[in-house]
């Protein structure tokens, strides 16, 4: 049995003492100032019933139109953007350069056909524009987390102190939503972990090898602002997408990228290869890029050159130890971390095997390089599909990987450190 001994206490996140307060929530739809259009609307272009743009006529951009055709045609009749379409599109959404009628135009249409590989290219190329560069001087493992709990507990932070422990600097980027769901950020701030006010501040503790959340609203309230879309239409939009995608740091990383359903795989997949970034792709517990307590799961290491390096599925088994019985408690949840810290109860097996992988896939990012730090990155490229199918069926696991499980969690936490600085 293992025990997740806290890191030696580093000096307060830069700006405050001890934890920090999450953010506070971005505007909601509609409200704050909006970037005037650069250019009246062209004398030729459509423009809406005079009655219907009332109070939304400064917002309406006829450039959208044509594309709203495009991609709002049904099931049968809508097509794809192009990823400069997608990059420009986006680009509109975070300026809020179109009405308020056609941004839930725009994202419903999305959300209905389904992003293409091109479409989730240029929407992160053109969010990763935006954001201001967070550039650590070592490896970082950034894990996206936008979705919480609703059943089983929230997993993320217990990764992440997990790595933290290996020596491994971990940024999570996150916002709290009104869903429902227990989010990461408020687990984060009762566990007194570090919460960063600024790219800055979540470099600096970067580099002193810390894990840190980072909310979204601090780098890019536009974006923040697009995922509380979801608030008004019901549905994710494309922005929760993006998130699962983006690893804003200029520098060695590794992006842990997680799937809901099987058919997602290969398109994910495929537009992290077109963006060169480096990443473990897997079918995600509860949304989030956490290993699954009792479900067979196989990761997907893509690397900065697109090569592709599956490592199959083991074996289902049942959950070791009770866990929470409901994913939303706070209370439950910090008392299940703090028992696993403690030693009281196990790292979970499939939790501990992922940063096993994690480790291994960090290194070689480190070796080759990152990807998608400029607005150009490769072509898309055919690449077999190793691993990845419409089931995730487990095929066994190979003498290597189960030889280090059976080791036990006593020798986990003493593994030589990623790093030797």
């Amino acid at each position: 049995m293992s025990t997740l001994a806290s890191s030696p206490s580093l000096p307060p996140p830069l700006g405050g003492g001890g934890a920090q307060t999450p953010s506070p929530p971005v505007a909601r739809v509609g409200e704050g100032s909006v970037a005037p259009r650069r250019s009246p609307p062209q004398a030729n272009a459509e423009a809406p019933p005079e009655d219907f743009a009332a109070g939304d006529e400064d917002h309406f951009n006829p450039e959208v139109v044509p594309m709203l055709r495009t991609i709002g045609r049904g099931a049968h009749g809508s097509r794809g953007l192009s990823v400069e379409q997608a990059r420009t599109l986006m680009g509109w959404l975070l300026r809020r350069e179109l009405s308020d009628a056609q941004m839930g135009g725009v994202l419903l249409a999305l959300r209905m056909k389904g992003e293409s590989a091109e479409e989730l290219e240029g929407f992160t190329r053109a969010v990763r524009a935006s954001l201001p560069a967070i550039t650590p001087g070592r490896p970082v493992v950034v894990l996206p987390s936008v979705n919480g709990a609703r059943r089983l507990p929230n997993q993320v932070p217990l990764l992440a102190l997990l790595l933290r422990q290996r020596g491994i600097p971990v940024l999570v980027l996150g916002t709290e939503q009104s869903d429902g769901r227990l989010h990461t950020a408020r687990i984060w701030a009762a566990l007194g972990l570090h919460l960063a006010g600024s790219s800055m501040q979540a470099q600096a503790l970067l580099d002193a090898g810390e894990a840190v959340y980072l909310d979204l609203g601090r780098i890019s309230p536009q974006l923040a602002a697009l995922l509380q879309w979801r608030s008004v239409l019901g549905v994710r939009n494309a922005g929760h997408s993006v998130v699962k995608l983006l690893a804003p740091v200029a520098g060695p990383s590794l992006l842990l990228a997680s799937y809901t359903h099987p058919e997602y795989a290969v398109l994910m997949r495929d537009v992290l290869q077109r963006l060169g970034q480096p990443a473990l792709l897997m079918r995600g517990c509860e949304g989030e890029a956490v290993a699954h307590p009792s479900r067979a799961g196989e990761l997907l290491h893509i690397d900065a050159a697109g090569g592709l390096h599956t490592e199959l599925a083991t074996e289902a088994t049942q959950a070791e130890v009770a866990l929470p019985p409901c994913g939303t408690d706070l209370a439950a949840t910090l008392g299940w971390i703090a028992d696993v810290r403690a030693g009281r109860k196990p790292v979970p097996t499939p939790l501990a095997r992922q940063a096993d992988s994690i480790a291994a896939a960090l290194r070689a990012a480190q070796a080759g390089g990152s990807g998608g730090e400029s607005g150009d990155g490769p072509e898309a490229r055919p690449a077999p599909i190793l691993g990845i199918s419409s089931t995730l069926a487990g095929a066994g696991e190979s003498q290597p990987t189960a030889a280090r499980t059976e080791a036990g969690h006593a020798g986990f936490f003493a593994a030589e450190s990623l790093l030797h600085a």
